[in-house]
């Protein structure tokens, strides 16, 4: 695995995990005077946690 591909999915599985911690401990999050939605951070969990699978999950298959 390259280390371009590796900080990826690492970037993007610790992306994830930020947005399931803001649901699990329901955390309210305020940028200037608009609060951002729970189903904002649903959708990133599992868009950002799907892009590190696939990438790490493609990288995989490649045998050089």
């Amino acid at each position: 695995m390259k280390p371009s591909t590796i900080i990826a999915v690492i970037f993007l599985f610790l992306v994830s995990a930020g947005h399931l911690l803001r649901l699990v401990y329901k955390t309210r999050v305020v940028v200037d005077t608009i609060q951002i939605p729970m189903w904002a951070s649903t959708a990133a969990f599992i868009f950002c946690a799907a892009l590190a699978i696939w990438l790490w999950a493609d990288d995989r298959g490649r045998k050089p």
